[in-house]
């Protein structure tokens, strides 16, 4: 059964999002990301709008909004924490800590945004081979290059640069999946009964340490799996 439950899962779909060659996608998500931490505030208001349409047109389910706002809630957490603790009580100074933060919260929430436009609708398979495309590219102007200038050498062998980034970009919606394990077994044990603040601090502390241990067996785990289909 498909996982619904965690971010950044690939779903089915015949949108035209989904339809949408991965290529494009996969050539978009750069420079949008880098877009929206350089855009002044009117230009992030158009941003919204069009990432909320295109997240329609893709008919990403409502919970996939609340997952993404409770992500950054919880970060907003650990942003607040950074930003106020140790400052001075001056509402001059706290008035402009608590907007560059909701700044940065909003473009953390845009950049979540388009992640999971890309990973919503495009599967794995489909950004290897649009990885397998570009280098096949770069590797061909680089030889063509190398003839246009009259030299002679051996173009050493490139590393499998597609499946390098193939397999970090796919490691995305894993430490997600990770964490909703987690938050699963935390509310197992009782933290779902609990409410205030302080509780929600205490699962941060606990579950992020957790969190970190389970990615690095995870990452352990997928390196044996590659070296053992290697030899």
């Amino acid at each position: 059964m498909q996982d619904t439950s965690s971010l950044f899962v690939f779903r089915h779909g015949t949108t035209l999002i989904h339809r949408l060659p991965a290529h494009v996608k996969l050539a978009a998500l750069l420079p949008c990301t880098a877009a929206i931490f350089a855009l002044p505030v009117p230009f992030l208001a158009i941003a919204s709008v069009i990432l909320g349409i295109l997240a329609l047109i893709a008919r990403i389910p409502f919970r996939v909004f609340v997952q993404n706002t409770r992500v950054i809630f919880i970060y907003g957490i650990l942003v607040a924490l950074f930003r106020f603790v140790g400052k001075p009580y001056n509402g001059e100074i706290w008035l402009r800590e608590a907007t560059e933060s909701a700044l940065y919260l909003w473009q953390l929430f845009l950049v979540m945004l388009t992640g999971t436009l890309f990973y919503e609708t495009t599967s794995t398979l489909a950004i290897r081979h649009a990885l397998e495309d570009f280098q096949r590219v770069f590797t061909e102007l680089l030889k063509k290059g190398t003839r246009n200038t009259g030299t002679h050498h051996k173009i050493p062998e490139l590393p499998d640069v597609a499946f390098l980034l193939a397999l970090t970009i796919t490691f995305i919606p894993r430490i997600f999946a990770s964490w909703v394990l987690l938050e699963d077994a935390w509310n197992a044990r009782g933290g779902a009964t609990h409410h205030r603040p302080f509780a929600a601090f205490r699962r941060i502390i606990v579950l992020v340490p957790l969190l970190v241990s389970k990615l690095l067996a995870l990452a352990a785990d997928t390196d044996r799996a590659i070296r053992s289909r290697s030899n």
